[in-house]
């Protein structure tokens, strides 16, 4: 969702670090557990979705499992580090397997409707407080973001950058009416603009930022806990 929201038009996804419920049902656990039984909907289902109706496509690194043979556009085997196109011959070979993808759900529209609403008690406060600790986590005010799973941050720089950012952000743009691609879309365009200093007010003193990637930018938001919608 982080990567919709952030304007992504590809995701790359590993199966050996995906939860497998995640990834496929297969046929037997669809007749036991029905659909509308399970709460996790398996990203077979959305994959075409995805790419249909959000123009976001998918490249998925499997090797336990054939099932996305079914509805992937190209099937690409690596080799001895030699990338061949073998799309033809994993169809012809999935036709003797039922598929796995079960029914095709609808990626959900829902994201575009996430407006955070402001938060008073920040914005009475005289001076907001800013912490970057490393890359595991920024302070705003008394507030702890964790970002310890964001891989891409590379240095405290880029977490002080995020936290003058989500400050911005809460103080600024989020009024209940601006949703999360907008207020992301917005600090892009103005930090392209006028640098991470229009990030500042009067009196605001900081050094050596790092201008993180839009994607950390988003993710950050999102793992603010006091974020309301």
């Amino acid at each position: 969702m982080e990567g919709v929201e952030a304007g992504s038009s590809l995701l790359l996804i590993d199966e050996d670090t995906s939860a497998t419920n995640f990834m496929i049902r297969d046929q037997l656990m669809q007749e036991v557990i029905l659909t509308g039984e399970e709460p996790i909907t398996p990203f077979i289902c959305r994959v075409r979705s995805l790419y249909r109706d959000l123009g976001i496509s998918s490249v998925i690194v499997a090797g336990s499992s054939g099932s996305y043979f079914h509805v992937a556009d190209t099937v690409i085997q690596m080799k001895e580090y030699v990338p061949f196109d073998i799309t033809q011959k994993a169809k012809k070979a999935a036709e003797g397997y039922p598929a796995m993808s079960g029914e095709e759900v609808p990626f959900p529209a829902y994201v575009k409707e996430r407006r955070p609403l402001p938060d008073m008690e920040l914005k009475k406060e005289e001076r907001i407080k800013i912490k970057a600790m490393g890359t595991s986590e920024l302070m705003l005010s008394r507030e702890g973001v964790e970002l310890r799973y964001l891989e891409q941050l590379k240095d405290q720089e880029q977490t002080a950058a995020l936290a003058w950012m989500l400050k911005f952000a809460e103080c600024k743009m989020m009024d209940g009416k601006k949703d999360l691609m907008q207020i992301g879309a917005f600090l892009e365009k103005q930090i392209d603009r006028d640098g991470l200093e229009s990030l500042f007010e009067r009196g605001d003193v900081s050094a050596s930022l790092a201008r993180p990637r839009k994607q950390e930018v988003m993710a950050c938001i999102n793992r603010y806990r006091k974020l309301r919608f």
